[in-house]
């Protein structure tokens, strides 16, 4: 968001949030999970981001691309959960480390 100037200033967010709007990056991160969930197109997702943002065609095009390439496969990465065999091990207490006999000690 930063990258591109997209992200509210704090009297643009009062201002929307007053007016009941979304903000910009609420708005982008609708259509990223949109997007990873395959129900919107890139092409699409460009031209959304154009008209809600009203931002030009170019920058739109960009900012869709990040989305593309960097936020949708963290969206789409599955979560690991933990099964009773990693819940046990997860329960474990670790052993305290041992003294270090060659470490000299602070007085």
């Amino acid at each position: 968001m930063e990258k591109y100037a997209l992200e509210d200033t704090d009297e643009e967010l009062l201002e929307k949030l007053e007016r009941e709007e979304t903000p910009n990056k609420s708005m982008v991160m609708d259509l990223a999970l949109k997007a990873s969930q395959k129900k919107t197109s890139f092409k699409s997702l460009a031209s959304a981001l154009e008209k809600k943002l009203n931002i030009t065609t170019k920058r739109a095009e960009l900012v869709a691309k990040e989305i593309k390439e960097e936020i949708i496969p963290l969206l789409t990465k599955p979560v690991k959960t933990l099964t009773k065999s990693n819940k046990k091990n997860a329960e474990k207490p670790s052993k305290p480390a041992k003294p270090d006999i060659y470490r000299e000690p602070i007085t």
